[in-house]
C-alpha cells in the first residue's frame, strides 16, 4: 500500500474509445488520508489491472453497455477512468463516481480535466460498501430525476454541490413525478426508471469487502434495478474465488464471465499498478457480469419473496432449504430401513 510521502507524479492519461471520443482521466499525487482502508490509496492514485483488463474488453465489445439512456454508477471508482470512459462511449447516459468521501477529490479532478459535454454528465458521491441507505439515496437522485447538471465546475475544479440547480432539478424524480406532497419513504419504483449499470474493477480481491460489497451488488439487482459488470485481475485465485462462486451465491446473485485474457506488466509503472499475480493459468483477468440469481424452489421458504423480486438474495435461502430437504429425507428412508 502506499503511504504518504510516496506519492507518484501527477499524470494525465488520454485515452480513445469506441465511437472515436476521447476521455481523460488525472493520476497520482499524495495518497488520500483513508489507510485504514485497504488498497484505498493505490485505487485512487493509479490505473489497476483490473480497470486495464475491463477497458480493453470494452474496446472489443463496446455493445454490452445500454445503448440509450442509463445511470453508470462506479463503485470504488478512485480516478474515475473506467466509469469515464463508460460514460465517453454512451452520450445519452449519466455517470455517478463513488467512493470512500476521503477519495472523491481524485475523482472530481478528473472529471473536470474532461470536455463540458462529458463533464456536466458525471456525478460524484460517497458511497461506503453495504451503506443502503446512501445507495438508496443515490437511485432515487438519479435514476428516476431529470437531467441535471455536475457538481464539478470545469473550470475551477472545484465541488459546487451547494449551488443553485434549476426547479425541475431540485425536485427529485420521484417527488416531480409525484408531486410536492409525496410523503412515503419507500423506493420510488413505480415510476419508470433508467437502466442501472454498476461498472467496477479492483474492488474485490480484498476479503474484508466481500460481504458488503456483495450487498450493495444485491441492493442494486434486486427488483429488477439493474446489473453489475466488474473487471477482475487474479491475485491469489484460491482466495479470490470465493467471491464469485460462495459470498455473491449468498447474496442470491449469480457471476457470469464475459471475457477473460491476460493482461501484461505496464509500460509505465507510475500511472498503472503492476500485474502481479501469485497463480498462473490460461487467463489472469476476467470481465463478470452481476446479476439477481434464478430462484432455486418455488415452494421453498423466501422463494416467493424472491421471485417477486422483493427479496432476491432469499432464493440462496431456496436453495440451502431444498438441500436440507433432501438430506432429510435420505436420513429418514435410512432409519426407515433400519427399522424394519
Amino acid at each position: 500500500m502506499l503511504m504518504p510521502g510516496d506519492a507518484p507524479p501527477v499524470d494525465t492519461i488520454r485515452r480513445l474509445v469506441a465511437g472515436g471520443g476521447q476521455v481523460v482521466a488525472v493520476t497520482g499525487g499524495e495518497p488520500p488520508p483513508v489507510l485504514e482502508i485497504e488498497g484505498a490509496g493505490v485505487a485512487a492514485l493509479r490505473v489497476s489491472p483490473d480497470a486495464v483488463a475491463m477497458l480493453r474488453w470494452l474496446d472489443t465489445d463496446p455493445e454490452a453497455l445500454p445503448t440509450g439512456a442509463a445511470v453508470f454508477l462506479e463503485l470504488g471508482a478512485g480516478h474515475g477512468l473506467l466509469g469515464l470512459a463508460c460514460a465517453a462511449m454512451r452520450p445519452d447516459a449519466r455517470l455517478v463516481l463513488t467512493d470512500a468521501a476521503d477519495v472523491l477529490p481524485f475523482a472530481e479532478r478528473s472529471v473536470a480535466a474532461n470536455e463540458p459535454s462529458l463533464a456536466r454528465r458525471c456525478f460524484v458521491r460517497p458511497l461506503a460498501f453495504s451503506d443502503a441507505a446512501a445507495l438508496e439515496d443515490i437511485l432515487q437522485e438519479f435514476a428516476y430525476a431529470g437531467p441535471g447538471e455536475s457538481t464539478v465546475d470545469t473550470d475551477s475544479g472545484e465541488d459546487v454541490t451547494g449551488s443553485p440547480l434549476p426547479e425541475s432539478n431540485q425536485r427529485g424524480g420521484c417527488e416531480a413525478a409525484l408531486g410536492r406532497g409525496n410523503e412515503s419513504t419507500e423506493p420510488c419504483t413505480s415510476i419508470e426508471s433508467l437502466p442501472v449499470v454498476a461498472i467496477g474493477a479492483g474492488i474485490c480481491y480484498w476479503e474484508v469487502v466481500y460481504k458488503p460489497l456483495a450487498e450493495t451488488l444485491a441492493q442494486l439487482c434486486s427488483k429488477g434495478r439493474g446489473y453489475a459488470i466488474l473487471g477482475y485481475f487474479r491475485r491469489d485465485w484460491k482466495v479470490e474465488k470465493r467471491f464469485w462462486t460462495k459470498v455473491l451465491q449468498q447474496q442470491g446473485l449469480q457471476a457470469e464471465v464475459l471475457w477473460e485474457g491476460e493482461v501484461d506488466e505496464p509500460e509505465n509503472p507510475s500511472a498503472f499498478a503492476p500485474a502481479c499475480s501469485r497463480t498462473s493459468g490460461e487467463w489472469n483477468a476476467r470481465v463478470y457480469r452481476i446479476s439477481a440469481a434464478a430462484v432455486a424452489v418455488a415452494s421453498a421458504p423466501g422463494a416467493e419473496a424472491a421471485e417477486a423480486g422483493s427479496e432476491p438474495w432469499r432464493a440462496y435461502e431456496a436453495e440451502s432449504y431444498d438441500k436440507k430437504k433432501k438430506a432429510g429425507c435420505q436420513k429418514g428412508r435410512k432409519q426407515g430401513k433400519k427399522g424394519r
